[in-house]
């Protein structure tokens, strides 16, 4: 591992906009790091995934980091760079990750593994991308794969081992709108919205399995003194329970449904699915990630669960998890940063794995 080589690639992948569904530019980049590591095979898919191999035969390891930020277009990408931390957007989630698995690539040249290990960037793993890189991934390799990681920047101390069910929706209000003074009293889309998210947040959630409501985004109307023709929101449900999922969706349906005035249409739409699974504890591939974190950095690791790249694999029944490459914080703002300290000892937990899983016979 050359630190300094790795930083400098985080940084330069960290400035590069990626948005979902607008991944193309930093793709090229990974693609370019794959050749000139001499990684083979490189090559981008029609979806915008990015493939390299290092090593060859059946049973291979299958490494993914995704390359899209939740950060639109426009976003200040300014990286504020301090002794001991790294602050910018998308820094951690997951500019690291794909910088280590840029690092990955020359370090396996060294020795070459006995098992073709293939690095792979997807595209579509935040927002409304719905996994739709990693399900092409999947598709490709099916049930062949050893194993399946997933690799983020911010999660080291954590195996990702459970994959948590995800709903997520649009729903759109139209009305007749009007002029705020002339025709005030018609009912206002963006009025009847507002109602609407109140009642869903008083909805009850459970802390045990933990379940959460999120409305992420909210928008209508076409100005100050005029009635809102039309508003729309979209909001995300998910839970560590499947069953709890289920019920909470079905909650927020019953809300939606009304009643509302007769001159107003209410659309709801499923625009995410995100899926469940699990991999034992005691599976080869849990135990071997277990034992190299509690080798190098001298405490045990917990198995959580999660949304990631790795729930695909994982509700198919395949083996897979997700792991990190150092410790941070405030993800998915314009604060989110990682720590420098524990880095070196996150990248050689996941060097060290994939060493020992591409040796393994079988």
């Amino acid at each position: 591992m050359d630190t300094s080589r790795l930083l400098d690639r985080c940084a330069a992948i960290q400035s590069i906009p990626s948005p979902t569904f607008a991944e193309g530019e930093r793709a090229a980049v990974m693609a370019e790091y794959f050749r000139n590591a001499g990684l083979l095979e490189v090559g981008i898919d029609p979806v915008g995934n990015v493939y390299a191999r290092r090593g060859s035969g059946p049973s291979p390891v299958v490494l993914a980091a995704h390359l899209d930020t939740v950060f639109p277009a426009g976003t200040d990408l300014g990286l504020i760079r301090e002794r001991d931390r790294w602050t910018g957007p998308g820094v951690g989630d997951n500019a690291l990750g794909l910088a280590a698995l840029a690092e990955l690539a020359d370090d396996l040249a060294r020795p070459e593994p006995d098992r073709a290990v293939w690095l792979v960037c997807t595209v579509g793993e935040e927002g409304l991308g719905n996994l739709c890189g990693m399900a092409r991934v999947v598709e490709r390799f099916g049930a062949a794969p050893l194993a399946y990681i997933a690799v983020e920047g911010m999660s080291l101390g954590y195996i990702y081992t459970r994959a948590f069910p995800v709903h997520r929706y649009r729903i759109q209000v139209e009305a007749p709108g009007g002029h705020a003074w002339i025709h005030g009293g018609r009912p206002s889309a963006a009025h009847l919205l507002m109602r609407m998210g109140g009642r869903l947040l008083d909805l009850p959630l459970s802390a045990r399995p933990k379940t959460i409501l999120n409305i992420g985004k909210i928008s209508g109307g076409t100005g100050v003194n005029a009635i809102a023709r039309q508003a729309w929101m979209e909001l995300e449900i998910r839970s560590e329970d499947g069953r709890r999922l289920t019920e909470l969706s079905n909650r927020v349906l019953s809300v939606l449904h009304g009643p509302w005035p007769e001159d107003v249409e209410v659309e709801t739409e499923l625009i995410g699915m995100r899926p469940s699974g699990a991999i034992t504890d005691d599976h080869p591939l849990v135990q071997a990630a277990c034992k190299v974190h509690q080798e190098v950095c001298g405490r045990p690791a917990q198995l959580t669960g999660g949304s990631t790249d790795a729930s695909l694999p994982l509700s198919l029944g395949y083996p897979a998890i997700c792991v990190g490459i150092t410790t941070g914080g405030d993800a998915h703002t314009p604060k989110e940063s990682i720590d420098l300290r524990p880095l070196a000892s996150g990248y050689a937990c996941l060097l060290r794995l994939v060493r020992e899983l591409s040796t393994q016979q079988g």
